[in-house]
């Protein structure tokens, strides 16, 4: 169904993939693993058509088939109907602001009738179980619900091959099993499946075969079998996470804490709309403590988190920060934020400059940011723009920002979603370092394994109501 004959592929001065030759039969799955930033995306653009129609600077050498067919001889609009893609980063491939409109919007495409589409588009709403999401405006959409809407954009016009860049990026535990559940259905079906992804014990069941990139090549193949018998230390190597379900470890008991919170919410609620988002929420947390807000998608937890840094204004209760009642305006400037998506918190063109924006540039201060960037590993890039950076790289960019801010409170927004192993345990050293700084960090995440890699408690967060774990 795919074969790919000695791909190279090279985006500016940087080779991506270097000879890369696989065939996936029809009906098959495979799934392409190895570290951040090796060639895997590559990979899904090559068989989707993105490279090189879209990324018209590199230079793509050797051949694509798609069905025993030349790729470059479909016109793009017949390569999109045979491939169906789910990009990292739903929000790149949105077009509507409704999510019925959003995924009816292929069938629309491709011309199908009044009739049609509106069939099409609730048999994929129902099968995905997304009928309290079709009315709602894509903009209030969690990470998490965009990518189910993105996945159900993707199958809407049944193609034969469907491509997953890490689908389960912004899932949580829920979340992934019902994904589960639609891939072993499109499986059973005969459909044929592409995946990069390092998440991979939801996958066990599905792939038949993974494929290992390194350094832009395809090195080695392990059978599902083999996966399962990988030992930590290969695990960390390959780039992939716990090949099986992860639990959280037991934490310590927020209620048997001795020390003076720094943050304080006393029966915060927030109502939006007419809909209450939060519910007379209520929790501390003290200095050096980590502490993750656990929740399903569509929780709340990414509108608590605004709440508490003064984006949103709290329609009733208090909040206090060293004991005091603060308003929202002055919550802006005792609380760092850092988005899920953090690049649109940049603003300049190197890492040196963006994190001495609004900072006294005393020599302190400018010693101080000097060892910080060593400590977090981007020293030795920190003329490289933030844009360029990786996900892991702009993850410690943001809390070296926020460290440097003088803020005594660190909000972390899902900061681990899409980064491998190493990656990840890089992250959870960070945010280690930041919390001995006496920082209260608040990690907002579905990530089970960097929680048990740094947080020190945790509350669930349910419909809006905060429960103590």
């Amino acid at each position: 169904m795919i074969n790919l004959e000695n791909i190279s592929f090279t985006y500016g001065q940087s080779p991506c993939l270097k000879n890369v030759s696989l065939k996936v039969k029809k009906g098959e799955s495979i799934a392409i693993i190895g570290p951040s930033g090796n060639g895997k995306t590559s990979i899904i653009r090559t068989i989707n058509g993105l490279i090189p129609n879209y990324f018209e600077n590199g230079s793509l050498q050797g051949k694509v088939y798609i069905d025993g067919k030349k790729a470059d001889e479909f016109p793009m609009w017949k390569r999109g109907k045979k491939v169906g893609s789910v990009f990292q980063d739903p929000r790149t491939q949105f077009f509507s602001n409704k999510v019925e409109g959003e995924i009816a919007f292929a069938c629309e495409n491709y011309g199908l009738n009044h009739d049609r589409i509106m069939t099409c588009t609730k048999d994929i709403i129902k099968q995905l179980r997304l009928q309290e999401l079709e009315d709602k405006n894509l903009s209030e959409l969690s990470s998490g619900e965009r990518q189910k809407v993105a996945i159900a954009s993707a199958m809407v016009t049944k193609p034969e091959v469907l491509i997953f860049d890490e689908p389960s990026a912004n899932l949580d535990t829920e979340g992934v099993d019902n994904l589960k559940h639609t891939l072993e259905i499109l499986k059973n079906n005969g459909a044929t499946m592409v995946f990069a992804e390092h998440r991979i014990y939801y996958l066990l069941d599905i792939v038949d075969r993974f494929l290992y990139i390194e350094d832009g090549k395809i090195v080695k193949e392990y059978s599902k079998e083999e996966i399962k018998k990988i030992s930590l230390l290969q695990q960390q190597k390959l780039g992939i996470r716990c090949p099986f379900k992860t639990r959280i470890k037991s934490l310590k008991k927020i209620s048997k804490r001795q020390d003076d919170p720094v943050i304080e919410l006393d029966n915060i609620s927030l109502t939006i709309k007419g809909k209450n988002i939060i519910k007379n929420c209520s929790f501390t947390g003290c200095s050096g403590e980590i502490i993750a807000v656990l929740g399903t998608n569509g929780a709340g937890k990414t509108t608590l988190a605004k709440v508490l840094c003064g984006m949103y204004k709290e329609s009733q209760g208090d909040i206090l920060i060293n004991g005091k009642r603060t308003n929202r305006k002055k919550r802006n400037k005792k609380v760092w934020y850092s988005a899920n998506e953090t690049q649109t918190q940049f603003f300049t063109n190197s890492i040196e400059k963006e994190i001495l924006i609004g900072i006294d540039r005393t020599t302190e201060k400018l010693e101080k940011a000097r060892e910080l960037l060593k400590l977090f590993n981007l020293y030795d890039i920190r003329d490289k723009h933030p844009y360029a950076l990786s996900g892991g790289q702009k993850q410690r960019l943001s809390i070296l920002c926020g460290l440097l801010s003088d803020r005594d409170i660190l909000i972390l927004d899902e900061p681990s979603s899409g980064l491998d192993y190493r990656n990840m345990e890089i992250l959870a050293k960070t945010i280690k370092n930041a919390a001995s700084m006496n920082k209260t960090i608040l990690l907002i995440t579905h990530d089970y394994e960097l929680v048990n890699a740094c947080c020190t408690h945790y509350y669930n967060l349910s419909e809006g109501n905060v429960y103590e774990s």
